[in-house]
């Protein structure tokens, strides 16, 4: 009988003779099957075999002390953490939590189940998850906190909230953060910022519109002029760029250059990152060396499709094909963890919580996967990390420190 690639993949994992891509596209399998699919018989059949066999490694009992490791200690779950995908068998909770077992000195988890769940609140205080918060920096300097009550502005004729309430006019305009009243200057230069923990949102005056991830920066001008509409971004953006083929969009970011016509895509730009990550969602952009490529078509040499990824490093572009929702997950207010290194992690949360870690050396080798909602407590995720990893934690004010089983 001929098994099925998935069926494949689970024997290879039985053997332990299963890699880290063969692993993610199985995790992969399990979040998204339901019972009674290609891998049900073959799973009921291996833990047939290993209960006739007493001296094996019973699966079972791995799946049940995952499984507790990870729900036991949880009770019933705010709304917030119900954000997260959950499968709809608690059965698909045990197997996925056999996945959950050290394969060559990798620690993975996988947090699932129909219940709604709550970490405990743990030993550690409290940190709150980031909300909306940003400063706009105008052209002459001044500096106006943007209300977080709000979660985005719109650039036209002045700048309002996304609610119509009025932040600046270019008539008799007014400022909401107890300024006096202003003009809005005519000159480019605009600068959208968001702190660590902080998120906000930008529609752009041709009506493209921009979210800004934690420790974020956005320059563009009042109105787009000429034949180009240009912006520049630090940190992580998302963008839905308004289609328009005679004025092409470029957006400028650490050391690459990339040209839109209209498309919807991520930019990860972070300066404590490695690379610059573009992942493209739908549409089609072409990324090419800020240094080097022109307004023009010269030095696009690289085109993305909806799907893959552009890693720019030292002027290099590699392209990998991935799963786009993986790495837009925090617009929708996700922690996406799909075999995500333990640094990357902590990066992620030290931007997210306006934390910082110490001692990250001890993390490496320990990858995670899973989905979880940012509006949780910073203690909460250190919970799940702790069941889930030999890693423990320890507070001082934000400084979290990191100890090692």
């Amino acid at each position: 009988m001929n098994k099925s690639p998935i069926g494949t993949l689970f024997q290879k994992y039985l053997n332990n003779l299963i890699n880290s891509e063969e692993l993610r596209e199985l995790l992969r399998y399990f979040e998204h099957s339901d019972t009674g699919d290609d891998l049900t018989p073959l799973i009921r059949q291996e833990l047939d075999r290993v209960e006739a066999h007493p001296d094996e490694l019973s699966l079972r009992i791995i799946a049940d002390r995952a499984e507790r490791r990870i729900v036991a200690r949880t009770e019933p779950m705010t709304a917030s953490l119900s954000q997260s995908r959950w499968w709809t068998n608690r059965r698909w909770i045990q197997v996925a939590a056999a996945l959950l077992v050290m394969l060559t000195g990798t620690t993975y988890f996988y947090l699932k189940s129909t219940d709604r769940l709550q970490v405990p609140i743990s030993r550690l205080a409290d940190i709150a998850p980031g909300s909306n918060q940003a400063k706009l920096t105008l052209p002459d300097g001044r500096v106006i906190d943007l209300s977080t009550a709000q979660n985005g502005i719109i650039v036209g004729n002045g700048i309002r909230y996304v609610d119509g309430s009025g932040l600046i006019d270019n008539g008799p305009a007014t400022m909401n953060n107890d300024s006096a009243s202003k003009r809005l200057p005519s000159a480019i230069g605009y600068q959208l910022s968001t702190p660590k923990g902080g998120t906000y949102q930008v529609t752009l005056p041709d009506g493209s519109k921009v979210w800004l991830n934690a420790a974020s920066t956005l320059q563009y001008p009042a109105q787009f002029n000429g034949e180009t509409r240009e912006v520049e971004l630090e940190g992580e953006g998302y963008f839905e760029v308004a289609k328009n083929e005679r004025q092409p969009f470029f957006v400028k970011s650490r050391g690459q250059l990339v040209k839109v016509v209209g498309t919807a895509f991520n930019i990860n730009a972070y300066a404590d990152e490695v690379q610059v990550t573009t992942t493209l969602v739908e549409g089609a952009i072409a990324i090419g060396d800020r240094n080097t490529s022109t307004r023009s078509s010269e030095g696009f040499d690289t085109l993305l499709l909806p799907g893959q990824q552009a890693s720019f490093e030292d002027g290099r572009i590699s392209i990998t094909t991935v799963d786009a929702n993986d790495f837009v997950g925090w617009k929708e207010g996700r922690f996406v963890f799909y075999g995500e290194s333990m640094p990357l992690v902590m990066r992620q949360m030290e931007r997210w919580y306006n934390v910082s870690f110490e001692t990250k050396d001890l993390t490496a080798g320990i990858e995670l996967w899973g989905s979880l909602s940012r509006d949780v407590m910073l203690s909460q995720i250190l919970e799940v990390i702790e069941l889930n990893t030999p890693l423990t934690f320890k507070r001082e004010g934000r400084r979290i420190f990191i100890s090692k089983e």
